[in-house]
């Protein structure tokens, strides 16, 4: 006979493959795993393409599909609006579903961790909060959300009230574990498992040998790359003022590889300045991340200041795992500052302008033996945080919270 499952894990988010959105990749590799280790899994997603309400995945992971809940925009007051509808939707699925052993809510949308209390008065069943960022506080230091207004009040509370009730909460960075300190959470309740990459997935490939630098125009080049999105929480005016800086050096071009809300303001600037060293791509699909990523010498990845501990930019591990240095504009105490100084893979720049950032560049440039062995360590500290480590990590916190649980007799 098959031996028991481990336990019953519900996680919640609003997007899951085939919906795209970077939680719900990471949700998907990290259950696939657990599901190999044993766990029973079931994911509560939304979708509003007329999909089936309920299917089960060949690996046996059931998804559970909310429907009908597209958002309306990407204005503030319309995303707010479909966030609205979707919270009493997945709490009444939640409700509804046979009782797991344990809830995982994530952070897409923003906030959903004030269901947990909710799911542990009605079902008697605990939370664990996978947080990939932190509300309001990102909201607020991106002025999305007014400092010291009262919606900004409210939702601390909230969250902070809701986090207090969780089993335990998982951080995908120092910073961030920092940052729920300083809301008066237990340590000995808060695990720091960092994001990933798949290091199976996305491999180095050699500048000579890349197709895609080929297929682009980029051979012989020194390819300065930023991959991923254009967003309030990314300085991406810095990286054209260093373009600028750089422009008569036929050598150094800058790509530029993903989508998001400042997209077409870029690419207006770049017209305007009649930039002739930069490339905008559309986002790459999945089985090209090895290609893609590969292409750049050298990476960008920026943080506004303040921002940190909020998020931790998960581009960087496919920066890791594609074995490129990166130049990162961020704070130095930040998760992503502190792993490229622990491991020597890039430079951190607390702040830049267009020109300290080019000479930056311009250093890494002159010296490839630098980008390849900086690119090395990238690609150990990768293998180090793999997958399959991180998924054992959440396994030792999951059975950690059954076992009160179980003597309890819940």
């Amino acid at each position: 006979m098959p031996a028991p499952p481990r336990g019953r894990l519900l996680f919640v988010n609003r997007v899951f493959p085939p919906v795209g959105g970077a939680t719900g990749t990471m949700l998907d590799q990290l259950t696939r795993v657990l599901a190999e280790e044993g766990w029973e899994i079931t994911i509560l997603a939304s979708r509003g393409d007329g999909g089936p309400r309920s299917e089960v995945l060949p690996d046996g992971r059931r998804i559970e599909w909310v429907h009908g809940l597209k958002q309306g925009g990407t204005r503030f007051r319309q995303r707010a609006i479909a966030y609205l509808r979707l919270y009493p939707a997945l709490l009444w699925r939640l409700l509804t579903l046979p009782r797991p052993d344990v809830v995982i809510p994530m952070t897409d949308p923003p906030l959903l961790i004030v269901l947990g209390p909710l799911v542990l008065w009605l079902r008697r069943v605990p939370v664990v909060h996978w947080a990939q960022d932190i509300y309001p506080e990102v909201a607020v230091a991106l002025k999305v959300v007014k400092p010291g207004s009262v919606l900004a009040g409210l939702t601390r509370w909230a969250s902070t009230f809701a986090l207090r009730r969780c089993a335990h909460i998982v951080a995908i960075g120092r910073c961030m574990e920092q940052r729920l300190r300083v809301r008066g959470l237990s340590t000995d309740r808060i695990s720091v498992i960092p994001n990933w990459a798949d290091t199976d997935a996305i491999r180095p490939v050699g500048r000579d040998e890349s197709a895609f630098r080929q297929r682009h125009g980029l051979h012989g080049k020194f390819v300065v790359m930023y991959s991923g999105n254009f967003g309030l929480a990314h300085d991406i005016d810095v990286l054209l003022e260093a373009a600028v800086e750089v422009r008569q050096r036929a050598e150094i071009h800058f790509l530029f590889v993903g989508s998001g809300s400042r997209l077409v303001t870029l690419q207006a600037t770049v017209a305007e300045l009649a930039l002739n060293n930069v490339l905008f791509l559309p986002p790459q699909p999945w089985d090209g991340l090895s290609e893609s990523l590969s292409a750049g010498d050298l990476h960008l990845v920026t943080l506004r200041l303040g921002v940190e501990g909020t998020v931790v930019p998960s581009k960087l591990y496919g920066i890791f795992a594609a074995g490129r240095p990166t130049l990162y504009v961020g704070a130095v105490d930040s998760e992503g500052g502190l792993l490229l100084r622990e491991h020597a893979c890039g430079t951190v720049l607390p702040a830049a302008s267009g020109e300290s950032l080019a000479r930056v560049i311009l250093e890494w440039a002159g010296d490839l033996e630098r980008c390849a062995q900086a690119g090395q360590r990238a690609r150990q500290l990768a293998e180090e945080g793999s997958l399959r480590r991180c998924a054992s990590a959440f396994s030792k916190v999951f059975s950690t919270v059954l076992v009160p649980k179980r003597t309890a007799g819940l």
